[in-house]
């Protein structure tokens, strides 16, 4: 077992969604992650899954930094888009750091 040299922090989101609203809630990211998210500093890259029953919607992101990060939820552009994604799903999210890769 190795460890990894790997910097920065990933940030995990579930969202449980209804779903007839998983695609809405999907493309909300996908405009976010374009206009939003990239352009930050310390923003390194995004990935969304959709399950495949319709219920989740899973946002991936790496950043630099839990500072970077941060900074990113006070911007009052990714506060007012959050609220309205809150109206399509619930989120569950956490900041993780890399503990072991191959």
């Amino acid at each position: 077992m190795t460890s990894t040299g790997t910097s920065g922090v990933y940030f995990f989101n579930v969202w449980q969604v209804e779903p007839d609203k998983q695609q809405a809630l999907f493309d909300l990211f996908v405009d976010m992650i374009e206009k939003v998210m990239k352009p930050q500093a310390g923003f390194r890259s995004s990935k969304l899954f959709k399950s495949l029953d319709g219920t989740q919607v899973i946002v991936y992101a790496e950043w630099t930094s839990k500072d970077e990060w941060k900074k990113s939820l006070d911007n009052p552009e990714t506060l007012s888009r959050v609220e309205k994604m809150k109206e399509l799903g619930t989120p569950n999210a956490n900041l993780y750091q890399v503990g072991y890769q191959t």
